[in-house]
C-alpha cells in the first residue's frame, strides 16, 4: 500500500515543483480527511511542501511510537483506502511569504470557529498574535500589558475561563482539578497561572497537590499572588502552542526574565522566543 503512495507522491511532487515560482510562489493549503471533508490542518509553504506531511506519515510506519495528532490522522486516513490526492487542497497562492502567513492564520481562525471544528495544528499561524481574529472579550486583552517578568520563572499555564463562565472564584478554577504527570509534579518552585480570554487573573505558587479521582490532582495554592504574572497579557505566548491550548490542555511555559519564554509543554517547539509587546 505505500510504495503506492510512495509513487503517487513522486508524481504530486513534480507537479507542484514544475508549477513554481509562476503559478504557485509562496501558497497556503489545507489538509483534507476525505471521510467527512473537513480539515484537520492548514500551512502554507512553497514548491513541493505539502507533500512533506505525507511523506512523514509514510515514513512513521516504521516507528510505532511518538507520532503527532496530524501524523495519526494521515495514517488513519491512508489505511481508510484514501487517495493522497484527496487529502489537500490549495487554497491561496502567488503569495509574499507574508502574506502567506497571514492567510494561513485567518483561515485557522476562521475554521477554529465554525463547525469543521478544531484543527490539529500544533501552533497558532504566524502573525496571529498581531493580526488574529478578536472576540469582544479578546479586545479587552489587547489593550493590557504584556507579561514581561523581570525574575525566572517555571509555570503551568491553565485556561480556566469556563470554570469562571460558571461563577467559580479564579482561586477555585485554578486549583481543581488537572492531569499533572508525576515528573511534573516532582518539580520545585512551580508558578500556577489561570487565563481568561488571554488575560492572567491569578498566579500563585503551588505548594502541593491532592490526588483526586481519575488521576487528576488538586492544585495547593501559596497564598500570595506574584503580582507581575496578574493582569497581564499571554495571548503571544498561548499562541506559540495555540493547537494545544484550544482543547482545553494546560501550557508548560519558562520565562527567563530576559524577555524571553520557551514552551515545554504543548509544543514541539522548544527554544526561546521574544516575548510580544
Amino acid at each position: 500500500m505505500y510504495e503506492d503512495h510512495l509513487a503517487a507522491l513522486g508524481g504530486i511532487s513534480s507537479k507542484l515543483n514544475e508549477a513554481g515560482t509562476n503559478h504557485l510562489n509562496c501558497y497556503v493549503y489545507a489538509l483534507i480527511d476525505p471521510r467527512d471533508q473537513k480539515i484537520f490542518y492548514v500551512g502554507e509553504g512553497v514548491g513541493d511542501r505539502v507533500t512533506a506531511h505525507f511523506r512523514e506519515a509514510i515514513d512513521a510506519q516504521t516507528r510505532p511510537e511518538g507520532h503527532d495528532a496530524k501524523t495519526r490522522r494521515i495514517i488513519e486516513i491512508i489505511e481508510a483506502g484514501s487517495d493522497i490526492d484527496a487529502m489537500f487542497s490549495i487554497l491561496a497562492r502567488r503569495l509574499s511569504k507574508k502574506k502567506a502567513e497571514v492567510v494561513e492564520a485567518s483561515i485557522m481562525a476562521a475554521l477554529g470557529i465554525s463547525q469543521n471544528g478544531p484543527l490539529l495544528n500544533q501552533q497558532a499561524g504566524k502573525h496571529s498574535a498581531e493580526h488574529g481574529s478578536v472576540t469582544l472579550n479578546d479586545i479587552a486583552s489587547l489593550v493590557s500589558q504584556p507579561v514581561q517578568p523581570t525574575k525566572v520563572y517555571s509555570t503551568l499555564v491553565f485556561p480556566i475561563q469556563k470554570a469562571l463562565s460558571e461563577g467559580r472564584t479564579a482561586e477555585s478554577a485554578l486549583s481543581c482539578c488537572w492531569s499533572i504527570k508525576h515528573a511534573t509534579r516532582e518539580k520545585s518552585g512551580l508558578v500556577a497561572i489561570g487565563v481568561e480570554n488571554g488575560i492572567s487573573k491569578i498566579a500563585r505558587s503551588i505548594t502541593g497537590y491532592i490526588e483526586r479521582d481519575s488521576g487528576r490532582v488538586e492544585l495547593i495554592l501559596g497564598s500570595a499572588e506574584i503580582d507581575e504574572l496578574v493582569n497581564v497579557r499571554l495571548t503571544h505566548v498561548i499562541n506559540a502552542a495555540f493547537g494545544y491550548w484550544q482543547r482545553g490542555s494546560y501550557l508548560g511555559v519558562e520565562f527567563n526574565g530576559k524577555d524571553e519564554f520557551r514552551i515545554v509543554r504543548g509544543s514541539s517547539h522548544k527554544e526561546w522566543q521574544p516575548l510580544g509587546r
